[in-house]
């Protein structure tokens, strides 16, 4: 899963590896691993929601991962971004 959005002029890119579950996010001024593929939380959780916290150009932003509960990893999973608290944009896929 791949897509993009804009806080406050800055394109952040948001990419994540459907086999591997390793999760990067690209700012124009930094990289930021999310989620590595070392670590063994990444491949087994009991949530079906996970979200990763952080700061682009003093805004806070939240991206919410929430899967399906059966069979999570041959179906697609849905993905929210919210920026100060305000629904941006919604995709769905691996």
């Amino acid at each position: 899963m791949q897509f993009t959005f804009d806080v406050d002029g800055t394109t952040v890119e948001f990419s994540r590896n459907w086999f591997s579950g390793h999760c990067t996010l690209h700012t124009g001024t930094r990289d930021e691993v999310l989620q590595s593929s070392l670590n063994p939380f990444t491949h087994y959780s009991m949530k079906l929601k996970r979200q990763w916290h952080f700061s682009v150009e003093g805004h806070a932003v939240i991206i919410e991962k929430e899967r399906p509960l059966l069979l999570a990893g041959l179906r697609p999973q849905t993905y929210r971004v919210f920026v100060d608290g305000k629904f941006v944009l919604e995709r769905n896929g691996f």
